[in-house]
């Protein structure tokens, strides 16, 4: 029971009255004491250790004064009986004692601690409230963006739609101009060379050809001049740049549902689609006509190469039937004759001359006088270039006979 109540006191901060030493009847009874005092001892520490600790942990006022035990009989005393005996009173309750200040100052410190828990409890479901609100306004935003370059690359993909359509138009018009052009050209060029051959002959037939000359010519001019003033001309293509990037992708998404022609409003789809029938068109007649240009041209030199072989032939014919002598032999004969012709001109003249200068000056025959000699004189003229070129056969000749000589 000492032990006990030692253990009590020491739990309420008193000091522990000093153990009464265990009466000694023997030597065993010693040897088995110091025995179970070494084997307590053990136990005895850890109890020092908790009571220690539950010190530390608890201030002794905490606790209230256990009723008061019975003292146990020491080892090896005999137990008296307790069948007649009267139990023992408990003792009053003893009142709490008052809080000490480092209670107090816990109790505070605990209610301090408690307030600030809630107020981070507090604080943090707001900023959780305020980080979700984040959230959603920025997947709002991005979303937004999203949409926002959605509709500027749509716009751009409609700009670049719209710039090609634009390209493949204009570059149809110039296409069909370069056609009307080489087909001009074509049909200039078909003129057949019998046709040529058979009008040279004649002064009306020259004036023809000139005139259809003149008219294809004027027709191909016309075709390739370039367009007037007030004549419509293939839109132009200008690049709208927005700044505002908002206002280009409502432009965007408002215009990329519509059809072509209402992305490229001044382009004519149908008076498209007659400019491609009409480059196909003449795609097929210049295809033609170069085709009939190529058979007129093979026709031609057939036609160039026969008409070579016939004046050969001919040529050896005439050469064989001593041609360049009979045509020198004429040439003679006909510069003597033209030489007589000349003198007898030249002797008109004369006689002419000094009637003119025996004349008076009041005479009414000097006009026909002068009449004739200016008949004579043209006369003359004609004689001269006919002379001239019977000269030029008779010195060929010469010349020829002189190579053959040579060689």
């Amino acid at each position: 029971m000492a032990k006990v109540e030692n253990l009590l006191a020491t739990l309420r901060g008193e000091e522990p009255e000093p153990e009464a030493p265990p009466p000694m009847e023997g030597g065993g009874s010693v040897t088995s004491a110091e025995a179970v005092q070494e084997a307590v001892a053990p136990l005895e520490a850890r109890i020092a250790e908790l009571e220690q600790r539950i010190a530390d942990a608890v201030p002794p006022a905490a606790f209230e004064e256990p009723p008061a035990l019975e003292e146990a009989p020491a080892f090896g005393e005999e137990i008296p009986p307790a069948m007649g005996a009267d139990p023992p009173q408990k003792p009053p309750p003893v009142p709490p004692a008052a809080p000490t200040e480092l209670v107090l100052f816990l109790q505070t410190k605990m209610e301090l601690l408690e307030k600030k828990l809630e107020i981070s409890q507090q604080e943090a479901l707001r900023s959780n409230l305020v980080l979700r609100e984040r959230e959603h306004a920025q997947h709002k935003a991005q979303r937004e963006v999203e949409d926002l370059f959605r509709g500027i690359r749509e716009a751009q993909r409609a700009q670049n739609f719209d710039r090609t359509l634009r390209d493949h138009y204009s570059s149809a018009l110039l296409r069909v101009r370069e056609l009307e052009q080489r087909l001009a050209l074509a049909q200039l060029r078909m003129i057949p060379a019998e046709d040529v051959l058979a009008q040279i002959t004649d002064d009306e037939g020259r004036a023809a050809l000139a005139a259809r000359i003149k008219e294809q010519l004027e027709e191909l001019e016309r075709k390739t001049a370039p367009p007037a003033a007030g004549a419509p001309e293939p839109p132009s293509f200008e690049r709208v740049e927005d700044a505002d990037g908002e206002a280009a992708a409502d432009r965007a998404k408002a215009g990329f549902s519509r059809p072509v022609s209402a992305v490229a409003p001044d382009i004519d789809l149908p008076q498209t689609a007659v400019l491609l029938g009409r480059i196909s068109d003449l795609e097929n007649r210049l295809e033609e006509a170069q085709e009939a240009r190529k058979r007129e041209a093979d026709a031609r030199r057939h036609w160039e190469e026969n008409i070579l072989f016939a004046l050969k032939s001919t040529r050896r014919q005439w050469q064989k039937a001593g041609g360049p002598e009979m045509l020198v032999e004429a040439a003679l004969e006909t510069m003597t004759d033209s030489l007589q012709a000349r003198d007898a001109l030249q002797s008109k003249m004369n006689a002419l001359v000094a009637k003119i200068s025996d004349e008076p000056p009041d005479s009414t025959e000097t006009a026909s006088l002068r009449a004739g000699l200016a008949e004579c004189r043209s006369r003359m003229e004609a004689l001269q270039d006919k002379l001239g070129k019977q000269m030029a056969i008779v010195q060929a000749w010469v010349q020829r006979s002189k190579g053959k000589g040579d060689d």
